[in-house]
């Protein structure tokens, strides 16, 4: 839009440039922060049940602990250096992290069944899968008349 469309436009405000401009400084400021989540996670879901899968590359499994409580569940682990000369060199490029703790925490849409979760790790991808719980699941009411 030109400057002299803009003076003749009574929908145009000054602050659509603005709210324009933050929504750019927001992209920006997310490509260069360091403190976004890690693991990285994908959700799905059908009607039964919620699959999370994650990338966890080079993370002995038992460096991982999972738990799920009142529709919450907690990813919680750390990463060692693979490389025990890590010291010793320069770095030329470094973007996966080491001797670093995590966590993540994920709101579940619904009660889980507990007792049926299953992790499966496999090719440093944990997935994840989180039945829904028999009282959460939507029942068909039969209307008598």
């Amino acid at each position: 839009m030109s400057a002299f469309t803009r003076i003749f436009d009574p929908t145009w405000s000054s602050m659509d440039s603005f709210s324009r401009l933050g929504t750019e400084l927001d992209k920006f400021i997310a490509a260069f922060d360091e403190s976004r989540d890690y693991p990285l996670l994908n959700v799905s879901q059908s009607n039964d049940e919620l699959v999370v899968s994650v990338e966890l590359p080079g993370i002995d499994v038992n460096d991982i602990t999972l738990t799920t409580h009142n529709r919450v569940l907690t990813l919680t682990g750390e990463m060692t250096p693979g490389d025990k000369n890590a010291k010793e060199v320069e770095w030329l490029l470094r973007e996966r992290p080491d001797n670093q703790r995590f966590e993540r925490t994920l709101n579940l849409p619904w009660n889980v069944q507990d007792s049926d979760v299953t992790a499966e790790y496999r090719h440093g991808i944990l997935t994840i899968t989180l039945p829904r719980a028999e009282a959460d699941k939507p029942r068909k009411i039969q209307i008598n008349a």
